[in-house]
C-alpha cells in the first residue's frame, strides 16, 4: 500500500510540473528528457500517456539530408532578409 501511495504521489508531482504545457508530443518528450534525473522515465511516460519506445526513438532520430538542407536554406533566407533591412 505504501509503495502504491509513493507512486501516486510521484505521478502527482509529474503532473504538477507538466502543468499546462502543450499537448504536442515533442513538448512532452522534451519535458520527460529534462526531468529524467528527478523521475523514472517509465513512470513519466505512462503518466503523460506516451510510449517509452517513441520517447527513445525521438531522441535517437538522425536528421536526414533534406532536413539539413532545408535548415541551411532557411538560415540563408533569414540572413538575406535581415541584410535588406527586413524588406520583402
Amino acid at each position: 500500500m505504501a509503495k502504491k501511495m509513493a507512486i501516486f504521489e510521484e505521478e502527482t508531482k509529474i503532473l504538477k510540473k507538466h502543468g499546462h504545457i502543450c499537448k504536442e508530443v515533442s513538448f512532452i518528450y522534451k519535458f520527460t528528457y529534462d526531468n529524467k534525473s528527478n523521475h523514472d522515465i517509465k513512470l513519466m511516460c505512462s503518466t503523460l500517456k506516451v510510449s517509452r519506445s517513441s520517447f527513445y526513438k525521438y531522441f535517437k532520430h538522425q536528421e536526414n539530408s533534406r532536413s539539413k538542407e532545408n535548415k541551411k536554406l532557411k538560415e540563408r533566407i533569414v540572413e538575406i532578409y535581415t541584410s535588406v533591412r527586413e524588406r520583402y
